[in-house]
């Protein structure tokens, strides 16, 4: 299942309260900026100058480390954003498009709470930028909040375990079988599929508890839920809300064939991370809707059905198949 990890991710994106593991020490560093009283008082005054000669001078910003820092109004617009030379990777003239102002997904995710953090993997400049973000805070974490910081920082690959991930999701996607079932999605069909192919045992090796395959509309095909811990099936399981219902950008990233997606979102208070690929011929070409992986980080804790369905159950392989086909002919 490794063959595709090679493939370059174009664009991944992830917005959550809880940062992932690989973004803790950068989180760190974030925060002794976004919870000060000089950063506070900064988006009040507007002393850019005096601010930046005093706290962001080139030997400061490579011991945080950032490429890009940037402060930013409730509304997102910039108050100032900068781009330093810490690494070999030499910072362009002009910052990321990213950082010129802060976009609407950024922006509520920051207004969750005062402890709200963004996090995401941007493509810039042939490399891979970790952003995160805070509200802008006083010293000891009072608010309201006064706007927002964000840094950027450049690397080289993306973690591990995600370059698996998505690796996996594309090697269904970028597959004949998943491209012909999207030509005929019947119940026959998808029950075929689903027979052949996610059988019990590679739904466990895959650690997977969310899969929905997508229509280029967002309309979705089929979707399941697996308990790994009790190895139960669900069909009326209710999806993390970016699996039910994807956004438009992301509707319209899907119908470039390269494009290769990985967020995290939360489902019930638990982060799912969420990777995904545009539907292709196993030659890569003519796009034909789109799937979403989703798996629980912490996988011990047992999946729940949706209790506001009083329909909802545990199914088995056979019974969830019947369930497929039900679903398929109510459409």
């Amino acid at each position: 299942m490794n063959k595709f990890l090679f493939i370059q991710v174009l664009v991944v994106v992830a917005t959550f309260a809880q940062v992932p593991p690989e973004f803790k020490n950068f989180q760190i560093s974030l925060v002794n900026y976004a919870s000060w009283d000089d950063s506070y008082q900064l988006m009040t005054l507007g002393n850019v100058k005096s601010f930046v000669d005093l706290n962001l001078f080139p030997s400061s910003v490579a011991a945080l480390p950032a490429n890009f820092i940037g402060y930013y109004y409730l509304n997102g617009t910039s108050l100032f954003t900068l781009g330093y030379d810490i690494t070999p990777s030499p910072v362009p003239a002009q910052i990321p498009s990213f950082f010129e102002s802060l976009n609407s997904s950024v922006i509520n995710t920051l207004n969750q709470s005062m402890t709200a953090r963004y996090a995401a993997y941007i493509p810039y400049n042939n490399k891979t930028l970790m952003v995160i973000g805070a509200p802008i805070l006083k010293t000891d974490n009072s608010g309201p909040s006064a706007g927002y910081i964000v840094f950027g920082l450049y690397q080289d690959l993306l973690p591990s375990y995600l370059q698996y991930f998505t690796g996996l999701a594309v090697n269904f996607a970028v597959w004949d079988p998943s491209y012909d079932l999207m030509n005929n999605g019947s119940p026959t069909e998808v029950e075929n599929f689903m027979s052949r192919n996610f059988q019990y045992y590679t739904l466990r090796n895959f650690e997977l508890n969310f899969m929905a395959y997508y229509y280029p509309n967002g309309n979705i095909l089929f979707r399941i839920g697996f308990d790994l811990t009790s190895g139960q099936l669900f069909t009326t399981l209710s999806l993390p809300m970016l699996m039910l219902n994807p956004p438009n950008t992301l509707l319209e990233s899907m119908k470039n064939s390269k494009y290769r997606y990985y967020s995290t979102t939360q489902y019930r208070g638990r982060a799912v991370d969420v990777v995904g690929a545009p539907i292709t011929k196993a030659s890569g070409q003519d796009t034909n809707g789109f799937l979403l992986f989703g798996k629980f980080q912490n996988t011990t804790t047992p999946l729940q059905p949706d209790n506001s369905s009083p329909s909802t159950r545990a199914l088995g392989m056979t019974q969830l198949l019947i369930m497929i086909c039900l679903y398929m002919i109510f459409l």
